[in-house]
């Protein structure tokens, strides 16, 4: 059980630091900032991002407290369920760019002011619940005063559409 566990823990963390170096190596420098960077240049700068992430993630597990620990994963959650909109929209209702990106921003900026200078909710509703509610009606007004611009029908894809292109991929 103890080893199942510690290969699950393994499993997670070593996709989150695979994801962050692909990134930062991948899509930011070799994406944008050098584009000429060569694929071995730009796998050693993943390594060193790799090694950069963990010394300094040991480090903040060393030195932070148990609270500190907790705000630190409540906020991680909270980064994650901005995301709910874009899928909860975007899943079911024809919805541009626009109103999605600033919901998400909206969320994002709420979240980082109320961690910052506190929930005056904080007794009866969570700062990520505060924040995913900004979101939420961010994107509400969005769509209803500056939605964006409308895509052609062909090129949106809807439920339907996406379990028959899961179901039958092509050749």
């Amino acid at each position: 059980m103890t080893c199942s566990c510690l290969a699950a823990i393994m499993s997670t963390a070593d996709s989150a630091l695979m994801g962050a170096s692909s990134i930062v190596s991948l899509d930011i420098f070799k994406g944008t900032l050098f584009p000429s960077m060569s694929k071995k240049n730009a796998v050693r700068f993943g390594e060193l991002t790799s090694v950069v992430i963990c010394s300094l993630a040991f480090f903040l597990g060393m030195f932070l407290s148990d609270d500190q620990m907790g705000v630190i994963i409540i906020f991680q959650n909270g980064m994650l369920m901005q995301l709910l909109p874009a899928f909860g929209f975007g899943l079911f209702w024809p919805i541009c760019e626009r109103p999605v990106c600033s919901g998400i921003v909206a969320g994002l900026v709420s979240l980082i002011i109320l961690t910052i200078t506190g929930n005056p909710l904080d007794g009866y509703v969570p700062a990520v619940n505060v924040s995913v509610f900004v979101n939420f009606l961010t994107v509400a007004l969005m769509c209803v005063f500056a939605p964006g611009p409308s895509r052609e029908k062909e090129e949106q894809l809807d439920v339907p559409q996406i379990r028959t292109s899961v179901t039958n991929p092509p050749p």
